[in-house]
């Protein structure tokens, strides 16, 4: 795909992610994907506990999994699973 795309792409899976999911959620993705930290560091950087940052990545990739489902699903007839989520995520960054 083009870098344009490619961009626009991106931009339209992380305004998803703000609008989806409350501050906190949102901070634990954006460290675990973009900064890639791990989720211990996340919960020092939040103040949270590790059991904290794992649940809130597990229940934000499903949340996530819809929202892009309702997305994709309206432009392209396909939609994701939750585990494709972290792929979606993953190579929207690139």
């Amino acid at each position: 795909m083009s870098a344009i795309i490619e961009r626009e792409r991106a931009e339209r899976v992380w305004h998803t992610v703000r609008d989806t999911l409350g501050d906190d959620a949102m901070r634990a993705v954006w460290l675990f994907y973009v900064e890639e930290a791990s989720t211990r560091d996340i919960a020092l950087v939040l103040g949270r506990s590790w059991v904290w940052v794992k649940t809130t990545l597990h229940r934000s990739r499903k949340k996530l999994a819809g929202a892009l489902a309702s997305e994709v699903s309206v432009r392209d007839g396909a939609a994701p699973r939750a585990q494709n989520v972290t792929i979606e995520l993953s190579e929207a960054l690139r």
